[in-house]
């Protein structure tokens, strides 16, 4: 296993995501900074149930590039603005030669983090088997060169934490 240099860096500036993120994500530096001053401003609002700004604020007040964030921001920010977690924040990277048959379940740990960033932003599907496919579809985009588990190893893998995070289920007369 190889471990990316970031992988147990826990806070990150502004700036250094936008840096790091904005060639990923195809967008230009300027653009995927702001997106992020805004975020620190708005993800706020909408915990207090306050909703967006809705008009544009004079550059010199949005918050400071060198403002530090945690990983834990930036995924609850990925799941607000629908994008992909940046690849330097999933944590692991695996060589890609491996020895011959089925790779092992690699994956586990971003599928659970995945399953969980789901379930926070009302995601969750209604049952184990759906949830399982779309982890699986999930995988396939996140880890295109990797063979995911399939749906009933994801299902097998994650049943507990499912059912933890689905919460009691009310019981509809026969």
């Amino acid at each position: 296993m190889v471990r990316l240099p970031l992988d147990r860096v826990r806070h990150l500036s502004l700036r250094e995501i936008a840096e790091m993120w904005a060639p990923e994500a195809k967008l230009p530096v300027s653009l995927m900074l702001r997106e992020l001053q805004y975020a620190v401003i708005n993800i706020p609002r909408l915990e207090r149930g306050e909703g967006p700004l809705t008009q544009l604020v004079p550059t010199e007040q949005l918050p400071n590039p060198d403002e530090q964030v945690d990983r834990d921001w930036l995924i609850e920010f990925c799941g607000k603005q629908d994008w992909t977690i940046p690849s330097f924040c999933r944590g692991r990277v695996y060589k890609e030669s491996r020895f011959a048959g089925r790779p092992g379940f690699a994956h586990r740990i971003e599928l659970e983090e995945e399953l969980e960033r789901r379930a926070k932003v009302g995601e969750l599907s209604a049952t184990l088997a759906a949830e399982a496919k779309a982890l699986h579809s999930w995988c396939l985009d996140t880890f295109p060169r990797s063979r995911p588990p399939t749906p009933g190893t994801i299902e097998n893998a994650l049943r507990e934490a499912y059912r933890r995070l689905r919460g009691p289920q009310k019981q509809t007369p026969p």
